[in-house]
């Protein structure tokens, strides 16, 4: 990389993490048109693609940023991604498949990769994905909960409330654990310990949609839903 590349990419590193997306990507063109298969300003771009919609054309992007360098893990990911959004389930398994391949253990990918499978329903090799992540990072909460979601649709219940808990031990303001603990233990009869749970997860994130539906879905069960104060009020 040239000196005048390098310097445009460390300016436009830092503008893609203030948020000035326009600033960033005008850098990364400009290195571009210094060195026009710079794998990093094309990911950079193909971020800045994404994170305004622009799928398609970040996942162009991203593709290029592979073709200059085959082992690009995050930018196999990205294309991964973009493609679950894009409703490509089988695409972005392949792709997340890319990236763990080029980089074992990259965490991210193997969550994403998870999330793809249990959307799916094959919820045995999520799980294996889901743990994969876990053995990497035991205190990665969001992957804590995934797995537990997965154990719990599994109907494996002990092993998905261990999940929930110590996901909710290691953020307490992890509002999706509590809201699928919750559910989970009304499904199992403990109402109690459900209701403080789903009240906890709203009170956390009140416009959360999953954990409204969570919340709703179990105030219907038992007559006890209040549309207008948002809130949880114990069984009588």
């Amino acid at each position: 990389m040239t000196t005048s590349a390098a310097f445009l990419m460390q300016e436009a590193a830092l503008l893609h993490r203030r948020g000035d997306l326009t600033a960033a990507a005008a850098r990364y063109e400009q290195v571009l048109t210094l060195e026009k298969r710079n794998h990093g300003a094309l990911f950079g771009l193909a971020t800045i693609h994404c994170q305004q919609g622009r799928l398609e054309q970040g996942i162009e992007l991203a593709r290029r940023a592979v073709k200059a360098e085959p082992k690009f893990a995050a930018a196999h990911n990205l294309i991964g991604v973009a493609q679950q959004k894009l409703g490509r389930a089988e695409l972005a398994l392949n792709q997340f498949d890319r990236a763990i391949a080029a980089e074992a253990n990259f965490v991210e990918a193997w969550i994403n990769r998870g999330n793809v499978l249990a959307a799916l329903s094959r919820r045995s090799h999520a799980i294996e994905s889901f743990s994969r992540a876990i053995a990497l990072r035991p205190d990665h909460v969001p992957a804590l909960n995934a797995r537990g979601t997965a154990l719990m649709i599994d109907d494996r219940d002990e092993e998905a409330i261990a999940d929930f808990d110590a996901a909710v031990a290691r953020d307490p303001n992890f509002a999706l654990a509590f809201a699928n603990r919750g559910y989970l233990l009304n499904r199992l009869g403990r109402f109690e310990a459900a209701f403080a749970d789903l009240a906890r997860a709203l009170a956390l994130a009140p416009s959360d949609p999953d954990v409204r539906y969570h919340a709703a879905l179990v105030q219907l069960l038992h007559g006890r839903w209040r549309a207008k104060a948002g809130r949880i009020s114990n069984p009588g």
